[in-house]
């Protein structure tokens, strides 16, 4: 049986952050509306905020364990952000990691007190000093591997190695070090914003410990609008082509981004030969979908509702799939704390390797968000009301909107997924082990990717309907 992981709360793969007064923001390319598209068969006032600090998930203050403390916080924000976004019974995708990201860029922005707070409560960081999160950041970058210059290392070293730390598969470019995954953070600043004289205590914080990349500029510009784009197609490898669709309101006065992007072989890879046409019973109806197969050994655990396999991928991390016996469970996936809960149970489960005869859907899936009303439902209402941010300007602003986009491509060689998060800143106007367990993976599932060390959820979603 695996070793159990207190913090792992099975995981998967978000980002930016925005800030108005009453003025609207520029739109992002998909408008205000949700924008959610998937594919199966190609590659081509104060409301109380929920706490952390439960029998359930413990929380040690020790240095050592601040990393476990953001893990917790961001896992479990993605986990009320699902309640909320699943409602609509429509297929999801989000990193809550990247979401999470975006704040704590936002939450370093003003020294202390104030209506800031209540967001570094939200995030879990009101018992850490700035010092111990600034640590606690340096820490889970460093065990993500997401270090631009450790990623470096790990892939020179991987190029001159065996065949087993390089990944081939025939795939259109899928030669890749065991796994990639990189984050990347920037802050754009409008040139008619008068800085704060601790300007560049910030400017430290975000360049040393985020490695996010600073320019001051004319906000409103097609020409910055362009150049926004192209840093999120960049470093989304394509995948997230752009975040916005016209030029930025002349209110904006800065703009944090912060993009994740993921991309990992199975260490089973699905034989192509195997895949065929089968029925996807889905929420909307039933559709002809490209059907995967393998039969091998997985971790698998299952209970009453759910069977749940564990489907690792080179370099760390892992799909953890929660398959419904009965579809209509999947009706439960709004319920307040039901997503969450189900991870806490599911790392309660007695997992074992067992020989699973797995039929999964290839499937791509396009999904984005405006986030603001969601956090403010969530107990994050200050930011949005107003807040002085002293290490930044002088000046009172608010967070207008936060746009989140994500994108995933499965198929039989692995998984590649990609979000960003922009936030914009406005002026304030168990059985025998010798049965085959059989996984048909036919009907709404969720799945969440994440890292074995941490149990950080880099992304996660809900399928209910293939196309």
């Amino acid at each position: 049986m695996r070793r159990k992981n207190l913090m792992r709360l099975t995981a998967a793969m978000g980002m930016m952050m925005a800030c108005s007064q009453v003025m609207q923001a520029a739109a992002p390319v998909w408008g205000n509306e949700t924008v959610e598209e998937t594919t199966a068969g190609s590659h081509d006032d104060l409301i109380e905020i929920p706490t952390l600090e439960d029998e359930e998930y413990p929380v040690d203050q020790g240095k050592q364990n601040y990393v476990d403390t953001i893990v917790q916080a961001d896992n479990r924000i993605g986990s009320m952000l699902m309640e909320k976004l699943t409602a609509e019974n429509k297929n999801v995708f989000i990193s809550s990691y990247s979401i999470a990201t975006a704040l704590t860029l936002l939450s370093h922005c003003s020294e202390s007190g104030g209506q800031i707070e209540q967001l570094k409560e939200f995030l879990d960081l009101n018992n850490m000093s700035e010092s111990e999160i600034l640590a606690a950041q340096e820490e889970l970058a460093a065990i993500l591997g997401t270090n631009k210059e450790n990623q470096e290392d790990e892939e020179d070293e991987a190029s001159s190695d065996s065949s087993e730390e390089v990944v081939s598969v025939e795939s259109d470019d899928y030669s890749i070090p065991k796994s990639i995954l990189e984050t990347a953070n920037a802050m754009y600043v409008d040139e008619k914003m008068k800085m704060s004289s601790s300007f560049d205590d910030l400017a430290d914080i975000l360049s040393n410990t985020y490695q996010a990349s600073l320019k001051r500029c004319d906000l409103s510009s097609a020409e910055t609008m362009n150049e926004i784009n192209d840093w999120v197609n960049e470093k989304t490898h394509g995948l997230i082509p752009s975040i916005l669709d016209e030029p930025m309101d002349p209110s904006i006065r800065m703009t944090l981004l912060n993009a994740v992007y993921f991309k990992a072989a199975w260490v089973n890879a699905f034989e192509k030969e195997l895949t065929d046409k089968q029925i996807f019973h889905g929420k909307e109806g039933d559709t002809s979908v490209d059907m995967m197969h393998q039969q091998d050994h997985f971790e698998y655990a299952e209970n009453d509702e759910y069977q749940m396999i564990r489907l690792p991928y080179h370099g760390g991390c892992e799909m953890t799939v929660y398959l419904p016996k009965d579809s209509v469970v999947a009706d439960k996936w709004s319920e307040k704390d039901y997503l969450y809960q189900l991870g806490l149970e599911a790392d309660k489960q007695e997992w074992d390797s067992r020989e699973v005869s797995l039929s999964m859907p290839k499937f791509e899936m396009k999904y984005g968000k405006e986030l603001k009303d969601i956090l403010k439902e969530l107990g994050l209402e200050a930011i949005f009301d107003g807040c002085i941010y002293d290490r930044l300007t002088d000046e009172e602003m608010a967070a207008g909107s936060i746009y989140h986009k994500t994108a995933i491509k499965n198929d039989e060689n692995g998984t590649e997924a990609a979000a960003v998060t922009m936030a914009l800143m406005e002026a304030m106007a168990l059985l025998p082990e010798d049965d085959i367990v059989e996984m048909n993976m036919d009907h709404p599932f969720y799945f969440t990717i994440s890292n074995t060390q941490t149990g950080l959820k880099l992304f996660e979603g809900c399928v209910y309907n293939l196309k």
